[in-house]
Formats: C-alpha cells, structure tokens, sequence
C-alpha cells in the first residue's frame, strides 16, 4: 500500500494528510457528469465538519489502517542532536483523526506542547510517499532544499510508537539523524 503524505511544519506544529486515493478522489470531484464541478454542490457548514469524519471511507477501510491505527490522542518525548554532540529534549503531542470523508488520516503534531511558550515561526515542507515496509511505515522524498529525507514509524505497538526524521545531503549515501520521537497514546 502506497500512500501520499504532505506536510507542512508551522511554528512547532507538523500538520500532514495522509490518504488512499485522494487524487482519484479530487479529479472525480472536478469532474461533474453534468459537467458542473460537485464541489459548487456541497455546501458544508464550515471547515471543520468539511474536514471531518467518523471513520473510514468503505470502500478502503483495510487500506487506510496502514495510518489509521494511529488514530487518537499521544503524548511525546522529543530528542534532537544539537551541535558539538549536545542533546536536545522536549515534549510534545500528537493527534490523528479520519479526514475528508474517511478517505485521509490528518495529523497534527505540536511541539512544544500547547500552553508552552513558542520561539520564532519556521516553516517546512515536504512530499514523501509513505510505505510499510515489515512492520513499520517508512516515508521517503525531498526537502525544499532537494536533500532526500526519510521519516520512519518503527516499534510500532497499540500504545507507542518510535518515529525518527533523516535527511541525507549526498543522495542517501549517508543519513543524519535530525529528531526523534518516543510517544504514547493517551486516548483512542
């Protein structure tokens, strides 16, 4: 199972979408048999019934549990290398919920954690196709800069999770460890 993965990284919050089909989904959209968009024809009741659902969408609800089994509330503990062999730590927390009609996993992480004074905004983007690979979900692609970087979901557990982000500057020849995190789930 091969899924889409953007995210985009704002002032210490991670949002991505994650989803099966959802370009299949948006051209579909676009393409009304009337020859009218459908998305003129949906009138929700504002952005966040939009975005949305209570579970997955039918039609692909085995493929969706490659993320969907993250599903719920976690808590996180942070550690960064720093310069001279310096480790930096922190918490954070994460939240996964279903999204556009059951067809996309959105994610939220925020570090630090909500109620904790935030330093300047930094923004970072980046495409990766995620896969399982065995038992844990690596998701490859390129920075802004063009570096190749590699998010992995590995001891993947009903309670916990270890998610590491690598980035290689010399096209996967090396791999730098740029943060991990160690979480727990607080809620379903």
């Amino acid at each position: 199972m091969e899924a889409i993965n953007r995210r985009r990284f704002i002032g210490g919050t991670l949002i991505g979408m994650t989803g099966a089909g959802l370009t299949d989904r948006w051209a579909a959209a676009q393409t009304h048999a009337s020859g009218a968009s459908s998305m003129s024809k949906v009138q929700p009741s504002s952005f966040l019934d939009a975005l949305r659902a209570d579970g997955p969408a039918p039609d692909r609800a085995d493929k969706m549990q490659l993320y969907g089994r993250f599903i719920g509330r976690w808590e996180m503990d942070v550690v960064a290398p720093g310069e001279g062999g310096a480790t930096h730590t922190g918490k954070g927390e994460i939240h996964f919920g279903w999204a556009l009609e059951g067809r996309a996993v959105q994610d939220v992480w925020i570090t630090p954690p909500r109620g904790w004074t935030l330093g300047p905004v930094k923004q970072y983007y980046t495409s990766q196709i995620g896969r399982a690979r065995g038992a844990d979900i690596v998701q490859e692609g390129t920075d802004g800069s063009g570096a190749e970087v590699r998010w992995s979901f590995t001891d993947i557990t009903a309670g916990s999770f270890h998610w590491t982000a690598e980035r290689s500057a010399d096209g996967g020849a090396r791999w730098h460890r740029v943060v991990e995190f160690f979480a727990r789930r607080v809620a379903a």
